[in-house]
């Protein structure tokens, strides 16, 4: 009378929460105790509370004896605690459960509904290869229940029997053939929805049913048996080509007269995964269309995230479709879900062309760029780095693709780099450095080179680019490039600017750009220089501006020579000394010093062409040229006697074939033979030779005493009075 319930284990549990572990240790032991007992009121009760506390994590694989011994009690709700217990413990392995196959015939088979309907969803916990083997006759005999609550119960249980008793299906078979005709809907249901799920295994077994599933979609007024019926025809299908005929005028007319939006989501997204859109005529794709675009503007967030799923793998199978929806999708990127935005945006790719490529572009660069007037409405898209970084890999993507087969205007898109390189909260900015680098490769048109040319020597005298958070965020790194393109196109830098220039590659703020960055700027500052030695006209009046320049540079190359960086410290102190040597023996009026200068600037002559992944493998092999044939017969030898050296002990240390392969002969076997002899006699006499193998030793070893003949000795000795002895 004084034992706890299940309440007030709970409040006990929530009132210790420093001890819980053992206020529920006590618990466990009274629980243990009551379980024992005869009274079935008490032995529920304590089950119960076994349970509660199994789903805490504690074992009660202990109690399964006691779990079958509630199941059998003829209470209900004892009987519901008992079924409980066994689907929260039992498993395949529980040795209890061939004790219950008759407990749940006599359930299955009682008068009690609400019994059996408890019995039915306990064996759907529990179902064992055995227990289906050995219940499937009374399962299929309860189909004919005269209660549809029961029928439609069976039926849902026997997908879980066939997963362990998969010959259960060959004679539940026209059981479930027959349900499908049943009086009662929600058995028809239950029965479409198991043969759904089964024919994701082999849809082939089910193409029989195809004349009543049709009849039943025709007929039907209930969305959720003909999204279940649609399902399974979007399965069928594949395996039997006809099928598509037959069902895509019915999916058509279904689709323009249900107003259920998830029955219509259903027909669309199930003709797109099947492919049963590719045999539609053009007015089923039509309104297939139109109701994408119900989907893609519908206030619901769900629904919009929806369409633009549909429409990412209806663009797959028809890519011209997405033509229809471009200025849709370009209102999804303003979407306040920012899982819509990132939809919208993996569909721009498809939706760009020659005409539509700047638009695009410049409409996703405005998310960019902060305006004060949006940055309150759209305040993730400004903090959201991922997102940020992805619109930026689709401006490269989108324009680079087909090596930039749909720009233009390439000046625009320069420009477009140059402007995302002052972006803010982005981890690509390497993608655009490289990009930048690539299209100047590749263009060879002088004027836009030239241009080139300008944007990155404005590149290198913003200096916003020098503030603590783009440096800290890897945006100076594109100066990288900005330093590269310079030095390597030098020619195509106008002479007058070249000065300025070489200020701006000398500045101060250099010193707190990247280390690879550094590199770049000492050796784009040599390859200016020596390109303004070489275009300059110099006379007497300009000697000055000559010693001037080249005197400051040699100054402002200390600050690279303070760098921490080896590499730096070393590439400074080069060109430090070749300008060293300039200043010294250079005269720039005399045309006969003007070849010392040349000499160096041959060092970076060659026009640098890109090169593609592939091209090692498209270049063709001659005709003469045999791969398999042995260059060297000797070098081949060598090598062969190298591998079998490992093998062979007896070998010779083979660098001395390589020194002189033709001073040394080829062992006999008997010379290998002595040889082996002399090395286990040598390594025998060596004392501080450690053998792993039990070979006898000498005699006179003082290594292996022999531990019989220790003599054990009493060593006394009188430490005033106390007398120590050792043994």
């Amino acid at each position: 009378m004084f034992e706890k319930s299940l309440a007030d284990l709970i409040r006990g549990i929530r009132a210790n929460k420093k001890g819980e572990e053992d206020y529920i240790a006590s618990c466990l032991e009274e629980i243990t105790t009551e379980i024992k007992s005869n009274d079935i009121d008490i032995k529920a009760v304590a089950l119960q509370k076994l349970t509660y506390l199994n789903m805490l994590g504690y074992d009660m694989s202990w109690a399964s004896f006691h779990v079958v011994e509630v199941m059998s009690s003829q209470k209900f709700q004892y009987k519901r605690i008992g079924y409980l217990a066994a689907a929260q413990s039992f498993n395949k392995d529980t040795d209890v459960l061939m004790l219950c196959t008759n407990l749940i015939k006599k359930d299955l088979t009682s008068n009690k509904m609400y019994e059996t309907a408890l019995a039915l969803n306990g064996l759907s916990q529990i179902v064992t290869p055995d227990l289906a083997r050995d219940l499937i006759d009374d399962l299929l005999r309860m189909m004919n229940h005269s209660q549809p609550y029961i029928r439609k119960r069976v039926v849902v249980l026997l997908y879980k029997v066939f997963l362990q008793y998969p010959e259960a299906l060959i004679m539940a078979y026209p059981k479930l053939k027959e349900k499908l005709e049943d009086e009662h809907t929600s058995v028809v249901i239950a029965t479409v929805s198991v043969i759904c799920e089964l024919a994701t295994h082999n849809p082939r077994n089910y193409l029989p049913l195809v004349p009543q599933l049709y009849n039943i979609l025709s007929n039907c007024s209930n969305n959720w048996l003909s999204i279940k019926i649609v399902k399974l025809f979007a399965l069928l299908a594949p395996e039997e080509p006809r099928l598509a005929k037959k069902i895509l005028p019915a999916f058509g007319l279904l689709l323009e007269g249900t107003s259920a939006t998830s029955f219509a989501y259903e027909i669309l997204n199930s003709m797109i995964k099947s492919g049963l859109i590719k045999q539609a005529n053009q007015a089923l794709i039509s309104l297939c269309v139109e109701k994408l675009k119900e989907f893609i503007i519908d206030r619901d967030a769900n629904l919009r995230y929806l369409g633009l799923s549909a429409l990412s793998e209806l663009v797959v199978i028809f890519p011209k479709v997405i033509g229809a929806f471009t200025d849709i999708v370009l209102e999804r990127l303003d979407d306040i879900d920012l899982t819509i935005r990132r939809k919208a945006l993996d569909l721009i790719p498809s939706m760009v062309t020659k005409p539509t490529l700047i638009p695009i572009v410049d409409k996703l660069m405005s998310y960019l760029i902060k305006d004060e007037d949006e940055w309150f409405n759209n305040i993730n898209i400004f903090t959201d780095k991922e997102y940020r970084s992805c619109i930026v890999n689709n401006i490269l993507n989108i324009c680079s693709k087909d090596k930039y087969a749909n720009i233009s205007n390439f000046q625009w898109y320069i420009c477009t780099l140059c402007n995302i390189s002052f972006v803010e909260n982005i981890y690509n900015v390497d993608n655009v450095a490289n990009q930048l680098m690539d299209v100047c490769i590749r263009l060879k048109d002088t004027p836009l080179r030239k241009f080139i040319m300008e944007k990155m020597i404005e590149l290198l005298k913003n200096k916003v680019i020098f503030e603590k958070k783009f440096i800290k965020a890897g945006n100076s790194n594109v100066l990288y490039v900005a330093s590269y393109l310079l030095g390597e196109f030098r020619n195509s830098i106008d002479i007058e600017n070249v000065e300025d220039l070489l200020f701006s590659l000398t500045s101060s703020e250099a010193k707190e750009l990247s280390d690879i960055v550094q590199n770049n700027y000492i050796i784009a500052i040599l390859k200016i220089y020596i390109y303004w030695l070489l275009k300059s006209d110099f006379n007497e009046s300009s000697i000055d501006a000559f010693k001037q320049i080249t005197t400051m540079i040699m100054q402002k190359l200390q600050l690279f020579m303070n760098n921490s960086g080896i590499e730096v410290q070393d590439r400074a102190n080069l060109v430090l000394e070749i300008l060293n040597k300039i200043y010294e023996q250079y005269d720039p009026i005399n045309d006969v010093d003007k070849d010392l200068i040349k000499s160096i600037d041959s060092l970076f002559d060659g026009e640098l062409k890109p090169v593609a992944i592939k091209a090692q493998k498209m270049v063709p092999v001659p005709n003469e040229l045999d791969l398999d044939h042995v260059i060297n017969e000797e070098a081949q030898e060598m090598l062969n006697e190298i591998e079998s050296s490992f093998a062979d002990e007896s070998r010779y240390f083979w660098m001395s074939r390589v020194i002189n392969p033709k001073q040394i002969k080829e062992p006999t076997k008997q010379e290998l033979r002595e040889a082996r002899k002399k090395r286990e006699q040598s390594k025998k006499d060596n004392l501080f030779y450690l053998d792993d193998e039990d070979d006898e030793k000498p005699q006179n070893s003082f290594y292996e005493p022999d531990i019989d003949e220790i003599p054990i000795v009493k060593f006394t000795y009188d430490f005033g009075k106390i007398n120590i002895i050792l043994i």
